[in-house]
């Protein structure tokens, strides 16, 4: 008796690409704000922590920022 295929493709690996969230300004008590490029734009991550002591829970939002190059630049403008 064989087998059935399974019609599902796998993608190898190595092809793929990872996503990592980026860190925007500091991590505080009170939560972080990330984001992660994806295709046309970013994604927008905000945790923001409610509760207190050891019961604190991270709630998290998140949004979508159209950018299509990719312009956001996390760099400091120089003050003027």
């Amino acid at each position: 008796m064989q087998k059935a295929r399974s019609s599902v493709s796998v993608v190898p690996t190595r092809t793929r690409t990872a996503k990592m969230w980026e860190i925007i300004g500091e991590k505080t008590g009170l939560g972080y704000t990330a984001r992660m490029k994806v295709p046309g734009g970013w994604l927008v991550l905000i945790i923001v922590a409610t509760g207190t002591g050891t019961s604190t829970i991270g709630r998290p939002a998140i949004t979508y920022m159209p950018d299509p190059n990719h312009y956001w630049n996390l760099e400091e403008q120089p003050a003027e």
